[in-house]
């Protein structure tokens, strides 16, 4: 398949959220637990029409540091000088196909009202676009395959002679490299995830008192966090309550206490099972950020005994 390499640029917009929340970042492990232990890995050559283009995206994804001092894998040109190499095939398929449409439209106006409509047909065009293939990742010393996973990127559009556009190919292509050369990296290596959930808000229950210490707490949270995590933990300590007991784990989450925010998460949805999807979440969360948390410590001490 050739013809489909176009320049795009990317421009993401987002916007502020309104709702208060707390930012807790972590980092996740990978998908595989032993690939992150390879301190050097090649991008081999790939096989198929288009599998210089995918090697080459996933080349591009583990150069890239993602906020860290320096990217996770050592990259070589040479797969004979790797502790790992990634290789596969992948293909581009373009598919097209023609059809119809019928539409309505006035054919006879009597003092500016349709009196008789007639039907015509208008052509077609359906597109499919479809990236296939698969990788691996093999470790040297022993040619065992620690990591395989099947590509399978697939987008349509269709658009008629009198609506809409059909999006350039190039474009589309691109965004499944991306998207394939995204999943390589969260599945050979850890990485670094941020989200803001919100806090709980509700004070029923609540005396007078620490129910305005608690809004004025959760007023806090979009300019000092610090000082609103420490004023739910004191009303908590007094009076304890659901929804401080649940923003109390929240704070330890975001400073990196996990067994405080486990258990505070536990407690949450064994106090009110029917409405704790927040400390479900949370608990979910928390479960895979201490298993990142495992996966780098074992890294650096792999990595560390490499040395000596």
């Amino acid at each position: 398949m050739r013809g489909w390499r176009a320049a795009t640029v990317v421009m993401t917009l987002s916007t502020p959220t309104t709702a208060e929340t707390i930012r807790v970042t972590g980092m996740l492990p990978a998908t595989t637990s032993e690939a992150p232990l390879l301190r050097t890995i090649a991008v081999a050559r790939f096989g198929g029409p288009d599998g210089d283009a995918v090697a080459g995206a996933i080349g591009a994804r583990l150069a890239q540091a993602d906020d860290e001092p320096r990217p996770f894998f050592d990259l070589v040109a040479r797969p004979a000088a790797a502790e790992g190499v990634i290789d596969g095939q992948a293909s581009v398929d373009i598919s097209e196909s023609s059809y119809t449409e019928t539409r309505k439209r006035c054919a006879e106006k009597v003092k500016k009202e349709c009196v008789r409509h007639e039907r015509y047909v208008v052509e077609c065009l359906r597109r499919s676009v479809a990236l296939h293939g698969d990788w691996r990742l093999v470790r040297r010393r022993d040619d065992r395959v620690l990591f395989a996973r099947p590509m399978a990127q697939e987008a349509s559009d269709e658009a008629c002679e009198d609506s809409g556009t059909l999006s350039d190919v190039g474009s589309t292509v691109d965004r499944m490299l991306n998207a394939v050369a995204a999943q390589v990296r969260v599945d050979i290596a850890p990485h670094r995830e941020s989200w803001t959930p919100r806090i709980r808000e509700g004070r029923d229950g609540m005396s007078k008192a620490d129910a305005a210490a608690f809004k004025a707490a959760v007023a806090w949270t979009k300019t000092d966090v610090r000082a609103a995590c420490d004023a739910f933990a004191a009303i908590e300590a007094r009076a304890p309550h659901p929804s401080t007991r649940f923003n109390v784990a929240l704070c330890a989450e975001s400073r990196g206490d996990f067994a405080q925010a486990q258990a505070g998460y536990a407690s949450v949805a064994t106090w009110i099972p029917g409405d704790a999807d927040d400390a479900q979440k949370g608990l979910r969360r928390v479960e895979r950020l201490v298993a990142g948390e495992r996966q780098m410590a074992d890294v650096k001490r792999a990595r560390s005994e490499a040395r000596f």
